[in-house]
């Protein structure tokens, strides 16, 4: 399973492990958004855009594309990843693992009424209402 990390720790350079790694990820091997992109560098434009919090003209310009290129880009991987969230991204289903998860955060961090944490996430994700918990 791929463990996140922070984007900023992330190497942008052009052609570095860690953005084909993620390309690997989330992309067939062939997966070029409009047949000139490579994988690798539909990444690196993702990972400016969310690393950075830039705007997309200066991701373009930073990337040597235009800025509708670098738009659909980033919509393009924004919806791949948000296709594969729930390998990483699991909120408790019962009342017992929202205890369980509760008291282990208390333990670990006390923060007691927490289940869960997102680092630099920036996909919205709708509050759990099954239990009564979160209303």
């Amino acid at each position: 399973m791929l463990r996140f990390v922070s984007i900023n720790t992330l190497a942008l350079a052009r052609g570095g492990v860690s953005v084909d790694f993620l390309a690997a990820q989330f992309f067939g091997e062939s997966d070029t958004r409009g047949g000139d992109i490579s994988r690798g560098t539909q990444m690196e434009i993702f990972l400016r855009f969310v690393g950075y919090a830039g705007f997309q003209s200066g991701v373009a310009q930073d990337v040597g594309v235009h800025r509708t290129t670098s738009n659909k880009t980033i919509r393009y991987v924004m919806s791949r990843v948000v296709e594969q969230t729930h390998n990483w991204i699991r909120f408790p289903t019962t009342a017992e693992s929202m205890s369980e998860a509760k008291v282990l955060w208390q333990k670990h961090f006390r923060l007691s009424p927490v289940i869960g944490a997102l680092y630099c996430t920036q996909i919205e994700i709708q509050k759990p209402g099954m239990h009564g918990d979160f209303e």
